[in-house]
C-alpha cells in the first residue's frame, strides 16, 4: 500500500500583480478584457506549443504571432504615453482653482490578478497605467481645465483602445489555433492581413517578401505604370468632381441660368459650366483643322498632357478665350481615342 496519496491539485506557474482601481473606466477595462487577453496569450504561447508534431511544424508561425501580439501591446503603451504627455501639458497650462476641490472615489478596490504568461503580466501593468491616466483626467476636470464633453471623450477613447487591442489579440489567437489544428491550410483572410500588417510577413513566412529591383535607383516598369494609373485616376476624378463639374453633384441646387461672364475676370477664371461645351467644340472635326493625335490615350503619361493642349488649342474652328483645363484635356483625349 502506498504511503503517500496522490495530489489532486492542478498547480501551474502564474504571475501575480497588485492593482488599486477606483475609476469606472479602469474597472470596466479590467472586467471586460483581462481574462480574455490572458486566455488568448495562454493559448498562443503555451497551448499551441503542446500539440506534438503540429507544434513543431508551426513553430515559426507561433513565434510570428507572438511578435504580432507584442506589437499590439507596444502600440497600446505608446498611446498611453502620448496621452500622459498631453495631460502634462494641460496641467502646466491650467490655472489653479479659486477654491480647492477634494476629489475622491467612492468604492476603490484592491485586486491581485493572476495571469499565466509574462505578456499578460505586462497587460496588467498597462491597466494600472490606465487607472493613473484616468485619475489625472479627473483632476483636470475638477480644476476646470477640461469641459465635460472632452473629459468623457478622452476616457472613452482610452477604453476603446484597450478593447481594440484585446480583440486583435483574440483574432490572432483564433487564427493560430485554426492553423495548428489543420482547419486553415491557406492562412488567408483577416488572420493573414493582421500578420502582414504587424510583421510584414504572411503566415509562416520566415523572411519578409523581397522588394523587386531593390538595388535600382529608378522606378521599375510596374512602378511607373502604377504612377501613370494614379495620375490618370486623379485627372478623371478632378474632371468629374462636384468642385469642377456641377453636373456631377446630385445635391447641387439647379441653376436657372448661367451667370454672365465677368469681363474683368482673368482668363483662368472662366465659368465652369461651359467646360464640356468647350471641349466638345474643340473636338468637332472641321475642314483644315488639326485633330488630336490618336496616340494620346486616357492612360497616357502626365508628360503627354502638353501635346494634348497644343493639339486642342490649334483647331482654327475653335476660339478659346482661356487656357484649357485638365478635364477638357482628358475629354479631348478620350474623344480622339
Amino acid at each position: 500500500m502506498a504511503l503517500n496519496a496522490p495530489i489532486t491539485a492542478h498547480s501551474q506557474a502564474a504571475f501575480q500583480q497588485g492593482l488599486t482601481l477606483g475609476t469606472h473606466i479602469a474597472i470596466k477595462t479590467y472586467n471586460r478584457t483581462l481574462n480574455r487577453v490572458d486566455a488568448a496569450l495562454y493559448l498562443t504561447t503555451i497551448i499551441s506549443r503542446l500539440q506534438g508534431r503540429a507544434s513543431r511544424a508551426f513553430e515559426p508561425e507561433i513565434a510570428q504571432v507572438s511578435e504580432a501580439i507584442a506589437h499590439e501591446l507596444r502600440r497600446l503603451e505608446n498611446f498611453l504615453d502620448h496621452e500622459r504627455r498631453a495631460i502634462q501639458k494641460l496641467f502646466k497650462a491650467a490655472l489653479p482653482p479659486k477654491e480647492p476641490r477634494s476629489l475622491i472615489y467612492t468604492q476603490p478596490v484592491e485586486v491581485l490578478p493572476r495571469v499565466r504568461t509574462p505578456q499578460a503580466s505586462d497587460y496588467i501593468r498597462l491597466i494600472g497605467q490606465l487607472e493613473q491616466t484616468i485619475r489625472q483626467l479627473d483632476q483636470l476636470w475638477a480644476m476646470g481645465a477640461l469641459i465635460e464633453v472632452e473629459h468623457l471623450q478622452r476616457q472613452n477613447e482610452l477604453f476603446r483602445s484597450f478593447i481594440r487591442v484585446c480583440q486583435g489579440i483574440e483574432r490572432l489567437a483564433r487564427g493560430l489555433a485554426r492553423r495548428v489544428q489543420g482547419q486553415d491550410r491557406e492562412g488567408r483572410g483577416v488572420y493573414r492581413d493582421m500578420l502582414m500588417k504587424r510583421t510584414g510577413r504572411s503566415p509562416g513566412q520566415e523572411k519578409p517578401e523581397s522588394i523587386p529591383a531593390e538595388e535600382s535607383e529608378n522606378m521599375t516598369g510596374q512602378e511607373a505604370a502604377s504612377l501613370v494609373e494614379m495620375e490618370t485616376l486623379a485627372f478623371h476624378w478632378s474632371a468629374t468632381s462636384p468642385e469642377t463639374d456641377p453636373a456631377a453633384d446630385p445635391e447641387a441646387p439647379p441653376s436657372s441660368a448661367a451667370p454672365a461672364p465677368d469681363s474683368s475676370a482673368s482668363a483662368f477664371e472662366a465659368p465652369v459650366a461651359d467646360r464640356r461645351v468647350w471641349a466638345a467644340e474643340a473636338d468637332a472635326p472641321e475642314s483644315g483643322s488639326e485633330t488630336v493625335p490618336a496616340s494620346v490615350e486616357t492612360g497616357a503619361c502626365v508628360s503627354d498632357a502638353a501635346s494634348v493642349v497644343e493639339a486642342v488649342t490649334t483647331d482654327p474652328g475653335v476660339k478659346p478665350t482661356r487656357r484649357p483645363r485638365i478635364g477638357e484635356i482628358l475629354a479631348a483625349a478620350r474623344t480622339s481615342g
